[in-house]
């Protein structure tokens, strides 16, 4: 788990501090190990998305990978330019 809330360490082994403004500061051992990134971030704006797209990059381990990312119909474009993502039809909600 990569977040910027320090809190979370508590939770175990797999924490590490991030903060998406500091894109490239992330351990050397997590660097191109993740088949998987999913990410959540705190705002969906072009340039945000422009910082977890770099740390997503580092921490993939090849083009083979896969990335699951939130964010709002209008950056399916945007997704597509950063990730070759495509938006998938999933609306959850709250009973």
């Amino acid at each position: 788990v990569f977040d910027f809330d320090k809190s979370l360490g508590s939770c175990g082994g797999n924490y590490h501090f991030y903060d998406f403004n500091h894109p490239t500061n992330i351990d050397d051992g997590c660097r191109g190990q993740f088949d998987l990134v999913v990410i959540d971030p705190p705002f969906i704006s072009q340039s945000v998305w422009e910082k977890y797209a770099i740390t997503a990059k580092l921490l993939m381990k090849d083009d083979t990978a896969h990335v699951i990312a939130t964010t709002v119909d209008e950056n399916a474009v945007l997704m597509k330019a950063l990730f070759h993502c495509k938006p998938v039809a999933f609306r959850p909600s709250i009973p």
